[in-house]
Parts: C-alpha cells; structure tokens; sequence
C-alpha cells in the first residue's frame, strides 16, 4: 500500500504544481477499490484543464491487490490529452505481478489515430471525442461508443437504469458506471470470479 500511495501523491503534486506554475485548474478524485467488504486499493483521476480550456489532460492511476485463485497485484496509468474536446494522445499500461499486461500509445494524426499495442500497430480513422478517462468526469449522456486507452479498440456503452450504465469491451470485459449530478460516485467491474467496486470518496 505504500508504493500505492506514493504513486497516487506524486500526481497529485504534480497536478498542483501544474495549477500554481500555469494558468490552469485542477479536478482530483479518489476512489477506494473494494472486492466484497475488503479494500484491496485505490484509485486516482486528475484532470488538468489549460487557459481558456483548449487543451485537457487527464491522469488514471490505480493499484490494488487482489485474489482470484492466486494473488494478483495490478498497476495501472494512463495519461491523455484532449485538445479542443478531440483525443490528440494517449499513454496506457497495465501491470500484473510486475509483467507488462498492456501496452499501448494513441497518436493523433492528419485524418485519424496510429495506434501500437504489445501485439500490433493499427489505424484508426476520424476524431474520437470519447474514452476511458472521460468516464471518471462526465457522465456518458446520448454515448453509445468509447475508445479505450488501454485496448486501443472501441467499447460499447449503453443506459441500463437511471444515470446507470453498462460497458462492453471489445475483449468482453463488462463494468458498470453509476452517476449523480453527472458525476461519477461508483463503478464496477464486473469480473466472473470477483467483483471490483470503485467508491468514490467524498
């Protein structure tokens, strides 16, 4: 938990020191990973908004331990930059025991995204307004498609109750997002051995 946490304050400074040295605001939330009653880590999002709000960067961290038949500890990052509302770059990697699981960059381009994974280089065509990272800040309103960061493919979303929302991704993987006052309180990912719930920290 210590390198957790060591992890999480880092970019927590950096992100204020990005608001003390730029003409910039800052947004940081916090959520605590739970499997059943059992906090097994947490999880942080800053978002860093540039000037007159042209250019947005975003930061997903989390660390967490947890055991579905054998122990396993999993770190994830991600940095993305938006700028005027269109994904211009994205950074993702996922570690599992200290393995690269995930690797993968999204650049943008003249007419879309190069996109290279562990496994592949591929392209993709036209402006993506929507990913992961968005989902810890804003409610995912008349969405029906999310790029993901971290798989370099698109996921599907949709509506399944009121601010409820259920996202499918291309490997299958299925979470849940839920909203109050358009801000993301709870989500779950929705493993078939383990549930993992996200909370919000108020």
């Amino acid at each position: 938990m210590f390198f957790e946490l060591y992890r999480i304050m880092k970019y927590l400074l950096i992100a204020s020191l990005l608001f003390v040295t730029l003409n910039v605001s800052a947004q940081t939330k916090i959520y605590k990973v739970y499997k059943g009653d059992s906090e097994i880590g947490q999880l942080a999002a800053v978002k860093v908004t540039e000037g007159n709000g042209q250019k947005t960067h975003y930061q997903i961290t989390s660390e967490l331990t947890v055991k579905i038949i054998i122990s396993i500890n999993s770190y994830y990052t991600s940095q993305v930059t938006y700028v005027n509302d269109v994904l211009n770059s994205a950074n993702a990697k996922e570690l599992r025991n200290d393995d690269i699981k995930r690797k993968t960059t999204t650049e943008a381009t003249s007419n879309g995204y190069n996109v290279k994974t562990v496994k592949e280089a591929l392209s993709i065509e036209g402006d993506i307004t929507f990913s992961d990272c968005l989902l810890q800040f804003i409610e995912p309103i008349g969405i029906s498609r999310i790029y993901s960061e971290s798989l370099g493919t698109f996921a599907t979303i949709k509506e399944i109750d009121k601010h409820k929302y259920l996202l499918t991704s291309s490997n299958g993987d299925k979470s849940e997002y839920q909203y109050q006052n358009g801000e993301c309180v709870y989500f779950k990912y929705l493993h078939p051995l383990a549930s993992i719930e996200f909370r919000l920290q108020q």
